[in-house]
């Protein structure tokens, strides 16, 4: 038992529960969801454990929501009442999968394709979800790749691969989701349009060595 600085014991964290890092470049990491083996991030993270369901009623869109990050956000947020759209490029087991487990918290989810970098494909997914759905209430701008390269090295090609997915396709999702809003604005004025970004905006250090050359700026204008 750890005692808090008023000499409490306290008990150990458990999922649902607030962590603050004073350092966020530390090497610590902090496990997000039991059911994303591997998955961490070094950052302050909030899962709701199910019992309350505070976003009954809600609809949600999860990019890159069949693995990692996104999988534990689209998980926890059905845990929390909403209806999920998981978005995925590639990898349909596993999204089926996810969208599985979404659906045992007694609530609607779906499985949708989609290459975020693409405008229509994104337009063709957000038609998909509004038709099912009737609006979508929160987007979880999730998706995201890595090319790593020393800077001197890195290619025009990686370079704009991961722009397009970590950026542009930001812009693309959050755009459709705002037109909804402002479509439904008289009826359904609320939003939320998280856009996950990295304290790699602030510091370079990839897990894999030196190589964040791109991931940095892009990061920051997430941010």
């Amino acid at each position: 038992m750890r005692k808090s600085r008023h000499g409490n014991p306290k008990s150990p964290r458990r999922l649902g529960e607030r962590r603050r890092r004073s350092d966020p470049c530390s090497s610590d990491i902090v496990p997000l969801h039991p059911l994303t083996s591997g998955t961490t991030a070094c950052a302050e993270v909030i899962v709701t454990d199910g019992s309350t369901k505070i976003l009954a009623g809600q609809k949600a869109l999860v990019t890159g929501a069949n693995s990692g990050i996104g999988e534990a956000v689209a998980i926890a947020l059905g845990q929390a009442g909403a209806e999920i759209v998981v978005n995925y490029v590639t990898g349909e087991d596993r999204a089926e999968a996810v969208a599985e487990e979404i659906r045992r918290s007694d609530v609607r989810a779906f499985a949708y394709k989609a290459d975020i970098s693409e405008e229509r494909q994104v337009q063709e997914m957000f038609r998909r979800a509004i038709a099912e759905f009737g609006t979508i209430d929160i987007l979880v701008n999730n998706a995201g790749l890595q090319r790593d390269a020393p800077f001197h090295t890195m290619s025009l090609e990686q370079w704009n691969t991961v722009i397009a997915v970590n950026l542009t396709g930001q812009f693309l999702c959050a755009r459709e989701a705002v037109l909804d809003s402002c479509a439904a604005a008289s009826s359904r004025p609320s939003r939320a349009l998280p856009a996950r970004s990295s304290v790699s905006a602030r510091c370079m250090r990839s897990s894999r060595g030196p190589g964040t050359p791109i991931i940095a700026p892009q990061k920051a204008a997430s941010r």
